[in-house]
């Protein structure tokens, strides 16, 4: 933190066809300089005084800007670690930078409920504290929304609402992993769950499995209990841990990283 963020932010802005090229590039420097590579993502998005990239943006070009973003005392080891990237690795530093900035107006096609699609353009800005899904979140949450049900759809927004980007991307990236249907029914019993958590829920930071998952059930329709037991049995557990993470987040406070839900 807070360069976990930049990355899922990235991660998400950029198309889906050079996500899985974004995780394999970034993988290619070592830690510390990845941290470098994030932050200058980050001051590019957010700088005031930079021109835009555009598909003519070399390297060359770019160098200095991201340099120039970074305070004095950082400059001279960003400029180093430069130096020493490939020709390949700056060209898609580049490409996914462009990609990704914010500033831009983007056309999004949501579907809604009633499966009518709808066109809005919007105007993104980035932030990574607080309630920092929104608004460049909810350029992310629009994308992602029409890969669940229709009848999931309000309680998506309800939930990406008040989530930050970083509890929005992890939310999203464990959606992923289920079919449709099954994220249609995790989507619906977590809104439950982080409607009670806004309201003032009781904390219950210790909160077992058996609870975690007794607490998603009974946010779930009684004929609906049976297939949803069978989704969380058939899961790995890396998604079991993730589901019932996100009902404790839901439930201490809500996901908006305000107050017990930050702790």
């Amino acid at each position: 933190m807070p360069e976990r963020d930049y990355a899922i932010a990235t991660y998400n802005a950029i198309p889906v066809s050079d996500q899985p090229g974004f995780i394999t590039w970034l993988s290619g420097f070592p830690p510390d300089q990845q941290v470098y590579v994030l932050r200058g993502m980050h001051n590019y998005y957010v700088a005031t005084d930079v021109t835009p990239f555009t598909m003519d943006t070399t390297p060359e070009m770019a160098m200095p800007i991201f340099v120039n973003t970074f305070p004095a005392s950082d400059q001279n080891t960003y400029t180093t670690y430069w130096n020493n990237w490939t020709p390949d690795q700056r060209v898609a530093y580049v490409r996914y930078a462009r990609e990704a900035y914010p500033v831009v107006s983007r056309t999004v096609v949501v579907t809604t409920p009633t499966d009518v699609q709808t066109t809005t353009t919007t105007t993104d800005t980035m932030n990574s504290t607080g309630a920092a899904a929104q608004p460049f979140g909810a350029t992310i949450a629009a994308a992602f929304v029409a890969t669940l049900p229709a009848a999931a759809h309000t309680s998506y927004m309800n939930l990406a609402t008040n989530a930050p980007i970083s509890e929005l991307g992890g939310m999203n990236q464990f959606l992923s992993t289920l079919t449709p249907e099954q994220a249609g029914m995790v989507v619906q019993a977590l809104a439950s769950v982080n409607a009670m958590g806004m309201s003032g829920a009781h904390p219950q930071k210790g909160m077992s499995e058996y609870n975690a998952k007794q607490l998603l059930l009974g946010q779930v329709a009684d004929a609906d209990k049976s297939n949803f037991d069978s989704m969380i049995n058939g899961m790995n557990d890396q998604q079991v841990s993730s589901l019932y993470q996100l009902a404790r987040d839901a439930f201490n406070g809500g996901l908006n990283d305000i107050g017990t839900a930050a702790q």
